[in-house]
């Protein structure tokens, strides 16, 4: 978990309440929280898991992009 902490960066909360999400300094999507848990978001791509925190969402980011997932629109 360690390596995964300095593989991603947070960004700014937006107004929409969504915090954008790079992996290895590219954009990967955005975490948000809603009811409770945070959901991660890869613009082309449903992922099905949460996180308990932010972070944990960050981090399904980043096993998103190791199984070779990528955003298929800007995030």
């Amino acid at each position: 978990m360690q390596n995964e902490q300095q593989r991603y960066q947070l960004g700014a909360r937006e107004e929409s309440g969504r915090y954008p999400v790079t992996v290895n300094g590219t954009p990967a999507g955005c975490v948000y929280r809603r009811h409770g848990s945070w959901f991660p978001e890869m613009p082309g791509h449903r992922i099905e898991s949460r996180g308990t925190s932010r972070t944990g969402a960050a981090e399904i980011l980043v096993a998103a992009v190791d199984q070779g997932k990528r955003p298929t629109i800007p995030a």
